[in-house]
């Protein structure tokens, strides 16, 4: 019995390890895929400006921030990984 519960906890942690891999591999992959897809936003044609500034130049520079995001909490759930082990 007490060899059973072993073993579902370990497949417990087993598939918490693999989830936390998934979720940094796709908070690292987001930012790269909307940066290399260019044509998101490089369009003359869309009127939108904020502040002034045309879609063109400030949705890279929004995304530069929330590309940050995303790798800093991808890092700490990396980290959070190495800790456990």
């Amino acid at each position: 019995m007490t060899e059973t519960k072993n073993v579902s906890k370990r497949s417990k942690k087993e598939a918490d390890v693999l989830r936390d891999k998934v979720i940094a591999a796709l908070l690292l992959l987001i930012p790269m895929v909307v940066f290399a897809v260019t044509p998101i936003y490089n369009s003359s044609s869309s009127g939108l400006s904020l502040f002034g500034l045309t879609f063109f130049y400030w949705f890279p520079i929004v995304w530069l921030v929330i590309s940050a995001i995303m790798y800093f909490v991808a890092a700490m759930i990396l980290n959070k990984m190495e800790g456990d082990q």
